[in-house]
């Protein structure tokens, strides 16, 4: 094989890798309901420091996010967005609290998980385990629509 074909070679794949791994990120957004969110919630930069980054997160049909999830809170709402590279086809989002419905925590084996509803139509579920984004978004339970949750 001639250098030029091996040179050939090696873009072809680097090429279809970020083909795959572009259309993965966006099969996920859409999957998971972060492009249905997107619709309704897009953040145009806004920041609610501190943030906080979530350690495993699951949203609809059982997407699944493993430490990629940043997410804060303000007066104004719910900032959630998505760490590089993974992050094409997931814009920042900016939920209001009113937006959002959380549930009572449920405990999967030892460890204790919050569900949330985002968007009062969407009603895209959000469920984690980060004891300090349960702590973050309890401090904000009078403004979520529903006050179920307990403390932690």
């Amino acid at each position: 094989m001639s250098a030029l074909s091996t040179a050939g070679l090696v873009i072809a794949c680097i090429g279809g890798f970020i083909a795959i791994w572009l259309l993965a990120c966006a099969l996920i957004a859409l999957i998971g309901g972060w492009t249905r969110l997107a619709e309704d919630f897009r953040s145009e930069g806004h920041a609610c420091p501190p943030r906080v980054l979530l350690g495993g997160a699951y949203m609809r049909f059982i997407t699944h996010y493993s430490n990629v999830i940043r997410i804060s809170g303000g007066s104004d709402g719910l900032a959630l967005s998505v760490l590089l590279p993974f992050g094409f086809c997931h814009p920042p989002l900016l939920i209001p609290w009113g937006q959002i419905e959380a549930q009572e925590f449920k405990s999967l084996g030892i460890f204790p998980a919050m569900k949330l509803l985002l968007g009062r139509e969407a009603q895209i579920p959000l469920t984690f385990y980060s004891r300090a984004a349960r702590e973050m978004i309890a401090s904000h339970q009078t403004q979520l629509i529903s006050n179920r949750i307990s403390s932690c």
